[in-house]
């Protein structure tokens, strides 16, 4: 099984969606991304339409939108980083 041209494409975006923080400076993330799309594309547990599999597993994460809504918000509110940025 490979991707194909066009199914290439669609997993690029959730590569990138997934993981475009990493673009230029983890190539191996990446990669760890794509090697995430296909294997549950590949070992037919979510079946065997891969543009069904990304869009359950990678496009459509309702189940903990609330949840990141809250922490947008909570952080925006503050204004400031919860996170110490190590240089």
């Amino acid at each position: 099984m490979n991707f194909g041209n066009f199914n290439a494409e669609e997993v690029a975006k959730v590569v990138y969606g997934e993981g475009g923080i990493f673009v230029g400076k983890n190539h191996d993330a990446l990669l760890a991304i794509a090697q995430c799309v296909y294997d549950e594309w590949h070992s037919g547990l979510f079946g065997n339409d891969l543009a069904k599999i990304l869009k359950t597993n990678f496009y459509g994460h309702f189940r903990t939108y609330d949840e990141a809504k809250k922490c947008s918000s909570e952080l925006s509110a503050k204004g400031i980083s919860n996170f110490v940025v190590k240089k």
